[in-house]
């Protein structure tokens, strides 16, 4: 089984200064090519948010049904992160 990711989008839900958190949800395209018998139309893929010196702060599990051959949009939400950890991230990247 092959796996493309593209479009990689991350949108801030809620901010809660008090407890110092963040609310938000990643999204991505997930494109699942069939290239042997082993192959599956459950997938499920690992999005990283990483610092200015390219370590993980924070990751996400995308997982869904993606049919072969085909391109879906995936995503999932995290609550209760330190904001202080989350606003260390400067980009975000599929781990393969």
């Amino acid at each position: 089984m092959t796996i493309k990711v593209s479009n990689i989008a991350v949108k801030v839900l809620k901010v809660d200064d008090e407890d110092n958190e963040v609310s938000y949800a990643v999204k991505a395209d997930i494109t699942n090519i069939k290239d042997d018998e082993y192959s599956e139309e459950n997938v499920s893929v690992e999005i990283q948010g990483v610092d200015e010196d390219g370590f993980e702060i924070v990751s996400v599990y995308l997982s869904g049904n993606v049919q072969f051959n085909t391109t879906k949009t995936l995503t999932d939400r995290e609550d209760y992160q330190d904001k202080d950890e989350f606003d260390q991230v400067v980009k975000w990247q599929f781990v393969s």
